[in-house]
């Protein structure tokens, strides 16, 4: 890799930036990591650096960074709609969702037309215990690109949390319609099934989900926490023990072991009676 001069050219600049890009667009992102970092070295505050390099920082799951670079981008450009939204995802996936909204908000106001923003915004308004707001931005993102499946799948949890489970369900199969492969949208389907009492299909809904996404944390504690309700609390315990294991500080992870551990006690005491 070339070493930039102290005080490099606008056009040794962009030029440096267009190698690293096109290392970008190619995956190759260790390398173009180390592209933007050498351009930040000697213009810690070019923009598209920054923002560039917190993107690669998203790609590579390193969110506390990702949150720092394009954090500062957008203090260099505040007007861009896609470093707002970019930071609000990182902020999201931090579990800052409150920020998140706010970046969200920021970038909707510069670029009201972006479905994915609508969307974004309204999962971390979901997460926050806001299901009513949530639901307008679904549906907002659903106006703008009615083929929007994680729109859908998200529609599907807020209609659930506001104790639409019919709907929930219609949501969650119209998601599914869009995008068979979509873990959220099975997940969705299989929580509203619990909640009608189906659950023999709503077992197989969230094996479904596990086997398509197995690191999804909430899959495997709605999944203990059927099973629980279905007494089958030995088969519990493993999905919950599954979910600790991926977040090991999730409180419905821990709650759902706790219930399965408890189920198991009371079997025992009775076989034992």
């Amino acid at each position: 890799m070339p070493v930039l001069p102290p005080r490099p050219t606008p056009q040794l600049l962009q030029a440096a930036l267009v190698e690293a890009f096109g290392l970008h667009q190619h995956g190759r992102l260790a390398e173009a990591a180390a592209r933007y970092e050498a351009i930040l070295a000697v213009a810690p505050k070019l923009f598209d650096a920054l923002h560039l390099r917190g993107v690669v920082g998203l790609q590579q799951g390193d969110l506390a960074l990702a949150a720092k670079l394009i954090g500062q981008a957008v203090k260099v450009d505040p007007r861009n709609p896609v470093a707002q939204g970019n930071l609000g995802t990182a902020q999201a996936r931090l579990g800052r969702f409150a920020e998140a909204v706010g970046s969200f908000d920021r970038a909707i106001a510069l670029a009201p037309s972006q479905p994915d923003a609508h969307a974004n915004r309204a999962n971390a308004l979901a997460e926050l215990g806001r299901p009513t707001a949530a639901l307008d931005g679904y549906d907002r993102a659903l106006a703008l690109r009615p083929d929007h499946a994680e729109a859908q799948a998200g529609r599907a949890g807020a209609l659930r949390a506001l104790g639409r489970i019919t709907e929930a369900l219609a949501a969650a199969e119209a998601a599914l319609a869009l995008r068979p492969d979509l873990a959220e949208a099975h997940n969705a389907r299989g929580t509203a099934l619990t909640d009608l009492g189906r659950a023999a299909e709503a077992l197989v809904a969230f094996d479904r989900t596990i086997a398509l996404n197995p690191g999804l944390t909430k899959a495997h504690t709605n999944r203990a926490g059927l099973l629980c309700a279905m007494r089958c609390f030995t088969e519990a315990l493993a999905s919950a023990g599954q979910a600790v294991a991926l977040a090991p500080n999730d409180a419905g992870a821990e709650l759902a072991r706790g219930m399965a551990l408890f189920g198991l006690c009371l079997l025992y005491t009775s076989d034992a009676a």
